[in-house]
């Protein structure tokens, strides 16, 4: 493997974690430019945009991928156990009168591996999905609970990042201060009686094919009327775009909404996939 827990600091420590989610988000960031860069034809770039390509090797992007998968699996781990500790930190602030503030700090330090994750499982699938529908390709559409680049994962590697638990709804995430904070989240809390608010619950209240399920439980839908935009198009990229859960009534409104951005924006990645 490209990238070992070993090599990183402690990783539910509050730096351990930070390294590791920055070092994710800039993989993300450097696999998306480079994937658009090398479709943009050279003449309709800016001076600066063509030094940043002469440093980029298309080459590397099979490599960047794989990578980002990788950490993307450690990421979920260390949120997996913090998960475990309640999204506690093993540390407090010391300093008087800041107790508030650090939980919000290391509050959104959780929801930053949360998010992070679940953009990352979006990309991949993305990237499977051009690679698979290019002309001339033979391979199959992704399977959202299975790995999606890498041959060496297996699935019990994969778990992590299925039972992760998704970002907060778009109340929490958004208040402006800590006293707004702590009373959207206190309000929003996931009771224990509910089922575990992740994609491996959501895979298990998909429809089977050609037949609709009733039974999903109100708590789940609800999530989908107060998340924000950004889980939105994750969301409907992973169910929109895999192939075990493409007819799911749960997603099929913003699946519709995703395919007519996807249609207007994906050409310059199918262009340049090796596919």
């Amino acid at each position: 493997p490209l990238v070992t827990e070993g090599s990183l600091q402690q990783p539910t420590s509050g730096d351990g974690s930070w390294e590791c989610l920055s070092l994710l988000q800039a993989m993300w960031c450097y696999t998306v430019v480079g994937s658009f860069s090398d479709s943009m034809d050279r003449a309709q770039k800016t001076p600066t945009f063509c030094s940043a390509q002469n440093v980029w090797d298309p080459g590397l992007l099979d490599t960047a991928v794989e990578m980002l998968e990788q950490l993307m699996c450690i990421l979920a781990t260390i949120g997996v156990t913090l998960q475990a500790q309640m999204w506690k930190s093993n540390v407090a602030s010391n300093k008087p009168g800041q107790g508030d503030t650090f939980e919000f700090l290391w509050w959104g330090l959780c929801d930053s591996i949360r998010r992070t994750v679940l953009a990352t499982h979006a990309l991949l699938v993305l990237w499977q999905y051009t690679r698979s529908s290019s002309p001339g390709s033979q391979g199959a559409l992704p399977s959202l609970g299975m790995p999606l680049i890498s041959a060496g994962f297996s699935s019990a590697a994969w778990k992590n990042v299925m039972t992760l638990e998704l970002p907060a709804v778009a109340a929490v995430f958004e208040a402006d201060n800590v006293t707004q904070w702590r009373q959207m989240h206190s309000k929003n809390q996931w009771r224990a009686d509910q089922p575990p608010l992740n994609l491996a619950t959501f895979m298990q209240y998909r429809p089977l094919p050609n037949k609709e399920n009733s039974d999903i439980p109100f708590s789940i839908t609800s999530y989908f009327h107060q998340h924000d935009e950004f889980t939105n198009i994750c969301m409907s990229t992973l169910f929109g775009l895999t192939e075990s859960c493409r007819r799911s009534s749960l997603f099929r409104p913003r699946v519709a909404i995703f395919q007519s951005v996807y249609s207007s924006c994906i050409d310059p990645v199918l262009a340049c996939s090796p596919h």
